[in-house]
């Protein structure tokens, strides 16, 4: 799935649930409503340490961040399975586990380009 299509899918799920991206924005302390169409439009992808509050903003079953996060951020994605031999069983998912995922999702982005975490 392409940053487009995740896009297209935050998209017709929000109008599916007659959210607004004024009240996505909102949830998700955001000023103005630019950066959600940035994202829906497939401009820009969702920071993976935000990816729990793009699930919660939009009213998604937590299960669909571990799919955002496979979808985004794929390589990385591989990497954490390959190296904590996470077992990715879909139907024993939660939003502490997801929490904990992105956590250490994000500290491995970071790691990339030589920012340290505590």
């Amino acid at each position: 799935m392409e940053h487009d299509n995740i896009g297209l899918y935050l998209k017709r799920t929000r109008e599916k649930k007659k959210l607004s991206q004024k009240l996505i924005a909102k949830r998700l302390k955001y000023k103005n409503v630019n950066f959600i169409s940035m994202i829906e439009n497939g401009v820009s992808k969702i920071p993976a340490n935000k990816i729990l509050n793009f699930v919660k903003a939009y009213q998604l079953e937590p299960f669909i961040g571990f799919v955002l996060i496979r979808e985004v951020y794929g390589d990385i994605w591989k990497a954490m399975l390959d190296t904590e031999k996470m077992d990715h069983q879909y139907e024993d998912l939660s939003f502490k586990k997801l929490d904990k995922l992105i956590k250490k999702l994000y500290n491995k982005e970071l790691a990339e380009y030589g920012i340290k975490t505590p």
